[in-house]
């Protein structure tokens, strides 16, 4: 059925599909917008964070605004100067506003550079999608559905915590594309182009969005019994666990229902504030996972020895991993098999690879 919500995760597909080995950071988009929430990417510079954030918007049909702060910016860079002709030809104070007020995204990188007064007018912009103008007194409700942040570090400075505390899906990227993944993104850029056609719109978004907001007063049951224990061993706001924290639950199982008994786990690490609490939460989930944590080291092993060239090494690895796989018993566990199907892929995948390079070099001795 073509509704509203299957567009928008035609949207996301097609995105991931661009950027290969950055499918995380186009999930978390797609949750954050289905949440109408706002997302925060914290990684090196040129890991594809504003080309991502461009085909999203794309996919969507759009308008989407991008700036670069430093601790230099002012409000006026951002949100537009005062209208300087309109004030000589008649004493007219008004503001010429920047697309900012009138895209459905923004994107701001080095968010946290802001100074004190541009960092007000994010605050008011991130939680009440309005903002306030100091010199006419004029108060304008931007178009905004989520603005996206981007940063190479966390901020540790107190008066960054508000504006830290705002952004409901926060993404950790941790390196810059592994080996394996380097064909398929040249690929993806070179042969496919730099855009992407729309398969959805912002309407589909706002029903889409509707839809996860009438599920989530049925789910605070589950989300009070499954998410909220597993919250204790992070330092999250009240504003996070009662507000932010049930709009994410219910956009994941709205994406993913058949993975609903799965969704603490897979939520958990949207919500780490710094890299110390995304350790504690993978470690929470490797827990979690138990046997199917064991197939997944032996897969990260086998992706080492493959980087190396060290193919024999590899395949032993991978071959091992799908034998323990396959003694896995998730009867007791069965939110746990859309994670092993997805482990078991990835190795079936990465055998594929081998054997190619193999015969390859076999063909060519």
């Amino acid at each position: 059925m073509n509704t509203p919500l299957e567009r928008v995760k035609t949207a996301m597909k097609e995105v991931a599909a661009r950027v290969p080995g950055r499918e995380d950071m186009v999930f978390a988009l797609g949750l954050a917008v289905l949440a109408g929430e706002h997302v925060l990417l914290v990684g090196p510079p040129g890991v594809a964070k504003t080309y991502a954030v461009r085909l999203f918007a794309q996919s969507l049909n759009a308008k989407w605004y991008m700036y670069l702060l430093t601790k230099f910016t002012t409000p006026d860079e951002l949100l537009g100067p005062i209208d300087v002709s309109a004030l000589a030809r008649g004493g007219e104070l008004k503001r010429r506003w920047t697309n900012a007020v009138e895209a459905d995204f923004i994107f701001i990188d080095e968010i946290y550079k802001a100074s004190s007064a541009t960092l007000n007018a994010l605050l008011s912009l991130l939680q009440e999608r309005a903002v306030y103008d100091p010199m006419t007194g004029q108060v304008v409700y931007a178009k905004l559905w989520t603005l996206i942040g981007a940063s190479n570090e966390v901020p540790a400075e107190e008066e960054l915590q508000a504006l830290h505390d705002r952004f409901g899906v926060k993404l950790f990227i941790t390196s810059y594309l592994p080996q394996e993944k380097i064909l398929d993104a040249l690929n993806a850029r070179w042969a496919q182009g730099g855009a992407i056609a729309p398969v959805a719109t912002m309407e589909d978004v706002r029903a889409a969005h509707e839809e996860v907001m009438r599920m989530a007063p049925h789910l605070l049951k589950g989300y009070y019994i499954n998410v909220v224990p597993l919250m204790k061993s992070l330092n999250l706001s009240d504003r996070t666990v009662v507000e932010k924290g049930v709009k994410i639950y219910a956009a994941y199982i709205a994406l993913n229902p058949e993975a609903r008994a799965a969704a603490p786990y897979e939520i958990l690490r949207f919500f780490a504030r710094d890299r110390e609490e995304l350790a504690e939460v993978e470690k929470k989930v490797k827990e979690a996972l138990g046997e199917v944590a064991e197939v997944v080291d032996l897969l990260e092993k086998a992706r080492v020895y493959y980087r190396a060239m060290d193919l024999k090494t590899a395949k032993d690895l991978l071959l091992q991993a799908i034998d323990k796989a396959k003694q896995i018993n998730l009867d007791r566990k069965p939110w746990l098999k859309p994670k092993l199907e997805s482990v078991i892929g990835d190795i079936s995948h990465y055998l594929a690879k081998i054997d190619e390079i193999q015969r390859h070099l076999t063909a060519h001795e």
